[in-house]
């Protein structure tokens, strides 16, 4: 087996950090807060939530571990789908991710999608400091980061701005890919005619010409078909995007939405299951 010196770390035995390998109080922690979920009790969410913040407080620090900082805040934010929690969890949550664009922006992919659930003005200072103000240290990046403006209910004048920037001089095309479709949802009738008439050819890459097949899908149905028809009628390929977005009975950007549910009147009945078996641990 060969090791990378740049991910491999040796702990002494007897050392602080090694005395943290053992310590499976959080796992404990993390398990229970699973069972209750599962369980939906009222009572034992209420008393679970300030710890598990509390743990997420701790692990956003310096002394904190980031694996563990992800799956407190990945458990908190299963508890918010239940209508009853969802928006003390939610806004305690977001206010400790956001701050992890900047000081974690390898794991930008994980803090888009928690920031997703939360509002708009709870994150959008960070982003727009990381797409205006303060180039974030990795091109990728803003990729997530136009994702998720995609996913919030409008944009800035300034932002579209910066998202036909982003398209005229892309970085990357996947970059370019997002901000289309980041345009296309936030922009209006011209913006979105505008990406077509501009940016739409044969001789861009396939993702740029689905991004903008993906962003003019709320044009007026007679001059997008217009549009649709003359794509077909070059690249075919695109018949099945196409057909897919005819039919949709809401516009579709590919953002996800987080679940709700209610807690039920009593809690769940959790039982246990004990397999025996070959190929099972018994």
């Amino acid at each position: 087996m060969f090791l990378a010196s740049d991910k491999t770390e040796i702990i002494e035995r007897g050392s602080e950090d090694f005395e943290k390998l053992l310590d499976v109080s959080d796992d404990v922690h993390l398990s229970r807060i699973e069972d209750v979920i599962a369980r939906a009790s009222k009572a034992e969410l209420t008393k679970e939530i300030p710890k598990a913040m509390e743990r997420l407080k701790f692990h956003a620090s310096s002394k904190g571990n980031a694996r563990k900082f992800r799956a407190f805040a990945n458990r908190l934010l299963k508890v918010s789908e239940y209508k009853e929690f969802h928006d003390g969890v939610v806004e305690s949550v977001v206010a400790f991710v956001s701050n992890r664009l900047k000081s974690h922006p390898h794991n930008t992919h994980h803090w888009s999608k928690m920031l997703q659930i939360g509002r708009i003005d709870q994150w959008k200072d960070m982003v727009d400091k990381l797409l205006l103000t303060d180039p974030s240290v990795y091109n990728w990046q803003r990729f997530y980061l136009w994702r998720l403006l995609t996913s919030a209910d409008s944009l800035s004048e300034e932002l579209k701005i910066c998202a036909r920037s982003a398209i005229n001089n892309p970085i990357s095309d996947l970059e370019a890919y997002q901000a289309i479709i980041c345009l296309g949802k936030h922009g209006d009738a011209q913006d979105r005619e505008n990406l077509y008439v501009e940016f739409y050819s044969g001789q861009r890459s396939y993702p740029i010409q689905r991004a903008i097949l993906i962003a003019i899908q709320e044009l007026h149905s007679d001059l997008r078909n217009k549009f649709y028809q003359r794509v077909l009628n070059t690249s075919p390929e695109h018949k099945q995007l196409v057909e897919y977005l005819k039919v949709q009975d809401t516009p579709e950007y590919g953002i996800r939405v987080q679940p709700t549910r209610e807690l039920p009147s009593e809690p769940r009945l959790i039982k246990s299951v004990l397999l025996r078996g070959v190929g099972k641990i018994g």
